[in-house]
């Protein structure tokens, strides 16, 4: 076994499910080591374990704090401890972010959660966790969209091989768009002439090479909550309810979903008759993006120029430059 690998647990969990990332890399005094003049003006080689994701989302537990310990994160520590060894496990720090789905949440029932999950890892585990605070979180949306930007080019290469992912005008990183269940993020790097406009509006990304250098970048991140999938599409489903007069209808024609198709409101396939309203397909695209297309809120007001959707500022993108990854 590897004296010199180092360990570290963390726990994504987002409105649908929770996903347990197992990470392991070099201590940095083996890695510098063994790194050739190349590789030490590299960031550090992370490897992923392990991931896998269970539902639901731990908002769902908002109204019994004491059961997500048993009937959560138990699995989750599971398959934590089949991939950290046992004599690592209490050098092995381990964290949990959540985000849009705990961010409906009223704050006493967010703090509630968190403060039950620190309790059961605390207790049942001999992870690293000294700080609930540090360690145990609910994470802004600007924050998740910032921790997207950094995994999406890091393991694109945007940030080791600039020269690999020339994108003119000296720009080399992807911009990064995130849709979860909940919530949406962009992050990205604005050209030279938006950077300087916007100058308040970014955020500083410092990292270090293993010989230690400082790279640095300038990022714009925003987020839209209610945004993510399933409440962009409680939203949809809400207009639709609202269009065709709501209680008095059993059946909703639905313009997004194929032609004869049926489910219920929540979005559950349906065969046969059942004794509540469900919206049946008609296939018809343009009148789907007509429905959908106000939901973005195009329209609302912009008091920093320029916005992109619902009234959010977000700088121009110099889509000569700004090459994104979904």
């Amino acid at each position: 076994m590897c004296r010199a690998a180092q360990y570290g647990v963390v726990l994504d969990a987002g409105s649908p499910g929770t996903r347990v990332y197992i990470y392991k890399w070099k201590n940095h005094a083996a890695a510098v080591k063994d790194a050739s003049v190349t590789q030490l003006k590299t960031l550090p080689k992370i490897k992923l374990k392990e991931s896998k994701k269970i539902h639901p989302g731990v908002s769902t537990f908002a109204d019994k704090p004491s059961e997500i310990g048993v009937n959560h994160l138990a699995e989750l520590i599971k398959i934590a401890l089949a991939e950290v060894p046992a004599d690592k496990v209490s050098e092995t720090p381990i964290y949990l972010m959540a985000t849009a789905g705990m961010r409906l949440l009223p704050k006493p029932k967010q703090t509630a959660l968190l403060q039950s999950m620190c309790t059961y890892l605390q207790a049942s585990t001999k992870f690293i966790l000294p700080d609930c605070n540090a360690h145990i979180q609910v994470i802004s949306g600007e924050t998740e969209g910032l921790y997207g930007w950094i995994a999406a080019n890091y393991l694109l290469g945007g940030f080791d091989h600039p020269e690999e992912h020339d994108h003119g005008k000296n720009h080399h990183t992807y911009g990064f768009l995130d849709m979860g269940g909940a919530s949406a993020q962009i992050a990205f790097a604005p050209n030279a002439t938006e950077s300087e406009k916007h100058s308040n509006d970014l955020k500083l990304v410092r990292m270090r090479t293993l010989d230690g250098s400082p790279a640095e970048y300038k990022v714009f991140t925003a987020t839209w909550l209610g945004f993510g999938a399933n409440e962009a599409r409680n939203r949809y489903v809400e207009s639709l309810w609202d269009q065709y007069g709501g209680k008095t209808i059993q059946e909703v024609p639905d313009p997004c979903m194929p032609v004869g198709l049926t489910t219920t409101l929540r979005g559950d396939y349906v065969e046969g008759k059942i004794d509540e309203p469900v919206l049946v397909g008609t296939g018809k695209f343009d009148e789907c993006l007509s429905v959908t297309y106000p939901l973005l809120g195009k329209d609302k007001p912009c008091p920093d120029q320029p916005c992109l959707v619902n009234g959010q500022h977000v700088p121009g993108i110099d889509f000569d430059i700004n090459h994104f990854v979904g």
